[in-house]
């Protein structure tokens, strides 16, 4: 009696096993190569990344796509769909992955440096019937602007005369003394 009702408690969770229904883990990934930049505002950042069908017998449908910027003052332009194909081939296959410029941001001169772009880039997927999503967070350091080559180029030399000017004037001065009130 104790080995029957052990029997049938492992029959029955063994069909429970056979007849749940299959859920397919969803094998998209998404990685972005420089995920965190620098430079100043007014400035358009690519973001080049790879994303790829990791699952080695179903395609993998693209079905959507999401740029969200979670804080600072800046403006998003998704280019998956313009440049890449929707559905990604089984791992292993030719058009297995795409690379490229997923998306750009735009920082606008608002921003005070330092200051920090943060946000995220969603793509929303289905793979064999299981609907998912794969993110990457990005961010961007506004950094004060340096100074380029014209402009320092330009404070040297007025720098430059202006020493220059400030000697002549003493030169000047000590000949008008040793000569008298004959110009120097």
């Amino acid at each position: 009696m104790k080995y029957t009702h052990f029997t049938i408690a492992a029959c029955t969770i063994m069909l429970g096993l056979l007849w749940a229904p299959a859920t397919a883990k969803a094998q998209l990934s998404l990685t972005l190569f420089s995920p965190v930049q620098s430079g100043g505002g007014n400035t358009s950042y690519s973001f080049q990344g790879l994303v790829q069908n990791t699952d080695m017998s179903n395609p993998i449908d693209v079905v959507g796509s999401s740029l969200d910027i979670v804080m600072g003052d800046a403006t998003g332009t998704d280019n998956f769909f313009n440049f890449f194909p929707t559905t990604l081939q089984p791992y292993g296959n030719f058009g297995d992955s795409v690379t490229g410029d997923l998306f750009d941001v735009f920082v606008t001169s608002n921003n005070t440096p330092p200051a920090i772009i943060r946000g995220s880039y969603t793509l929303d997927y289905v793979d064999n019937g299981a609907p998912g999503s794969v993110s990457a967070d990005f961010r961007i350091n506004v950094n004060t602007p340096e100074t380029n080559s014209a402009t320092g180029l330009a404070l040297c030399s007025l720098f430059a005369g202006a020493i220059l000017t400030m000697r002549h004037r003493k030169y000047k001065c000590i000949a008008h003394r040793i000569l008298g009130n004959k110009r120097a």
